[in-house]
């Protein structure tokens, strides 16, 4: 894995983790909001509006789990446990605020150490996940990231041009 490091924010990739054909595979078992979720999107595009529930997949007992879990245990030394993992559709339009997976930063944030996504599509524009000391890491299909989420304040820019797919992982302390 190559790492990158900006000051104390340390990001790990993977490309090509997965195949073409096997992102293409997690995409069709992704779901597509309908016109009126789009819009309600369009009102409040942010990563606590109404409809954020709507556009995930839940992956947690999906065999790409363990398929993560056995690469970054071995990569890292480590013995990760899965908190949640999902299939979630970035719409059009959406972002992520800089956030860490934190219960005493983010009362809603799922209760996880570690996090890890693999991108599945990049024919959008924009959506780049960043860190709050200038990393960005740029969506290309089958790339595999790895990095503390409990540290490393991050988030993703405005999603333009069509919806942007990954598979992300939370993994408990």
């Amino acid at each position: 894995m190559k790492k990158f490091q900006s000051h104390t924010d340390i990001v790990y990739v993977q490309p090509k983790f997965l195949t073409k054909k096997e992102c293409s595979y997690y995409l069709k078992k992704a779901i597509s909001p309908t016109a009126m979720e789009r819009k309600a999107f369009a009102e409040a595009p942010n990563a606590n509006n109404a409809f954020w529930h709507k556009r995930l997949v839940d992956m947690t007992r999906d065999p790409i789990v363990k398929r993560v879990k056995d690469f970054l245990d071995k990569k890292f030394n480590l013995n990760l446990e899965i908190a949640e993992a999902q299939l979630q559709n970035w719409i059009q339009g959406s972002y992520g605020t800089l956030h860490i997976h934190d219960k005493a930063y983010d009362p809603k944030s799922v209760a996880s150490h570690y996090n890890s996504l693999i991108y599945l599509n990049n024919d959008f524009e924009d959506g780049v996940f960043y860190t709050s000391y200038g990393i960005f890491i740029k969506s290309e299909p089958g790339l595999l990231t790895f990095f503390d989420g409990k540290k490393v304040l991050h988030g993703v820019s405005e999603v333009k041009k069509k919806d942007r797919f990954t598979l992300i992982f939370w993994w408990k302390d």
